[in-house]
C-alpha cells in the first residue's frame, strides 16, 4: 500500500498537470499560451534535476543521523547549481524572439525575476523535502507537488479572469511555488527537524566530487532530450510549439509512474547489493511495459485527445507526434538503467558512456541533416543517445555483473 499511495499521488498531479491546459487555451490564445509554456519548459530544466540532487542531499543527511553536520561545501555547490541555472534559464527567456518581440522590456524584466524566484524556491522545496525522507517522511514529497499544482491551478482561475494575459498566469506560479516553499519549512519544525551546518568540513571532497559528477551526467541527459523542445521553441510557429508541449505534457505520465518506483527500491539497491540486483530488474521491466502501453494509447488516440482537450485549437503534428513517441520509450528505459549504474557507484564510467554516446549521436544527426531536415537531425540525435547510451551501460553492466 506505501508503495502504491506515492504512484496514484503521481497520478494526481499528472490528472491536475492535464486539467490546465483547457483552462489556459480558454483564457490565453495560442500565441500567449505557447510562450508560457516555454517559460514552464524552462524552469522545467532544473526540476529535471530535482531526483539528482536530492538523491545527493539525502545521501549527506542520512550519513550525519541527525542532520546538524551536513557540509557546508555540499551547501555551497547547490547555492552556485542554483545561481547557473538562474543564469542560463534568464538567457534562454531573453534569446527567444516571441518574448522580445511581443512585450515590453518592463514585462520581460518581471518575468525574469518571477523565473528566478520561482528556481530559488523550488531549489529550497528539495532540499526540505530530502531532510523530511531522511526520518521517514517519504510521502510528503508527493503531497507537497499535488499542492502546488492545486494552488496553482486556483490561483491561475482567479487571476485570469480578472486579467487573462500572460502575466497573471506566470505570477500564479510563482506565489504558488513561494507557497509550498513556507509549507515544506514550516513541516520541518512541525516534525521537529533541524538543519544546522557545521563548521567542520566532513569528508567535503567526496561530497563535491559525487555532486558535481553526477551533476554533468544528468545535464547531458536533459541537454539531450530537451534539444528538441529547445529547436522547436526557436524555430517552430505558434501551432507547432503548443502541440508539442501539450502532447510532451501527456508523456510526463512515464516518468511520473517511474520515479517514485525506482525511488522506493533504490535503498534496497544501495544497501542489499548484489541481492537485490533481480528485484530491481524485475520490478522496472514490469513498470516499463505498463508506462509503453500506456504511451502507445496516447500516440493512437491523440487526434481525438487534442480535439476535444483544446477545443479544436490545435492540429496533430504527427512527424512531432511520433518523434515524441519514440524518445518517451527509450528515455523510460534509459533512466532505469541509470538508476541502476547510480546505485553501483559507476558516475565516472556514466560520464565516458555520455561522452561517447554525444559524439556518435551528433555523427549521426549530421547525416541526417545532409539528407533530411535541421529539426528531423535534432530529433534523430536526441533518439541516438539515449539508444547508444542504454547500449553502452548495458554492456559495461554485463561486463561487471555478469551473473545477472
Amino acid at each position: 500500500m506505501n508503495n502504491l499511495l506515492p504512484v496514484f499521488l503521481s497520478f494526481l498531479i499528472a490528472g491536475t498537470k492535464l486539467i490546465r491546459v483547457p483552462v489556459f487555451l480558454y483564457f490565453l490564445s495560442v500565441e500567449e499560451y505557447s510562450n508560457f509554456i516555454y517559460y514552464l519548459f524552462i524552469f522545467g530544466l532544473f526540476v529535471a534535476f530535482e531526483q539528482m540532487i536530492s538523491s545527493i542531499v539525502i545521501n549527506a543527511f542520512s550519513n550525519e543521523k541527525n542532520l546538524k553536520k551536513l557540509p557546508r561545501a555540499l551547501n555551497k555547490e547547490l547555492n552556485f547549481t542554483l545561481f547557473l541555472f538562474q543564469f542560463l534559464s534568464t538567457i534562454l527567456l531573453l534569446t527567444n524572439n516571441n518574448f522580445i518581440q511581443g512585450y515590453s522590456i518592463n514585462t520581460i524584466f518581471l518575468f525574469i525575476c518571477f523565473l528566478n524566484l520561482s528556481l530559488w524556491a523550488y531549489c529550497k522545496i528539495i532540499y526540505y523535502i530530502s531532510a523530511l525522507e531522511v526520518n521517514g517522511h517519504i510521502i510528503q514529497n508527493r503531497f507537497f507537488k499535488l499542492a502546488n499544482e492545486l494552488i496553482f491551478l486556483c490561483l491561475s482561475i482567479i487571476l485570469l479572469s480578472v486579467n487573462s494575459d500572460i502575466t497573471s498566469a506566470i505570477m500564479s506560479f510563482t506565489v504558488a511555488s513561494l507557497l509550498i516553499y513556507f509549507i515544506a519549512r514550516k513541516s520541518l519544525s512541525f516534525f521537529k527537524i533541524t538543519i544546522i551546518d557545521a563548521h567542520e568540513i566532513i569528508d567535503a571532497d567526496k561530497y563535491i566530487k559525487n555532486y558535481w559528477s553526477q551533476l554533468s551526467i544528468q545535464g547531458t541527459t536533459v541537454l539531450a532530450r530537451s534539444i528538441p523542445m529547445l529547436v522547436l521553441a526557436y524555430i517552430g510557429n505558434a501551432e507547432q510549439i503548443a502541440f508539442y508541449f501539450i502532447a510532451a505534457q501527456l508523456y510526463q505520465i512515464g516518468p511520473l509512474i517511474l520515479f517514485p518506483i525506482l525511488t522506493a527500491q533504490y535503498p534496497n539497491l544501495r544497501v542489499r547489493g548484489s541481492s537485490y540486483d533481480k528485484a530491481f530488474i524485475k520490478v522496472s521491466i514490469l513498470t516499463i511495459l505498463i508506462i509503453t502501453l500506456c504511451y502507445l494509447g496516447l500516440f493512437f488516440n491523440m487526434p481525438w485527445i487534442i480535439d476535444i482537450w483544446t477545443d479544436g485549437k490545435l492540429i496533430i503534428d504527427f512527424k512531432l507526434l511520433l518523434f515524441l513517441n519514440i524518445i518517451s520509450i527509450v528515455a523510460v528505459i534509459h533512466i532505469a538503467f541509470k538508476y541502476f549504474s547510480t546505485a553501483k557507484n559507476m558516475s565516472n564510467l556514466l560520464i565516458k558512456c555520455y561522452g561517447y554516446s554525444a559524439f556518435i549521436a551528433l555523427l549521426i544527426a549530421f547525416y541526417i541533416y545532409i539528407y533530411l531536415s535541421f529539426l528531423d537531425a535534432v530529433f534523430i540525435f536526441s533518439i541516438a543517445f539515449e539508444i547508444i547510451a542504454i547500449i553502452y551501460i548495458f554492456i559495461t553492466l554485463k561486463n561487471k555483473y555478469s551473473k545477472i
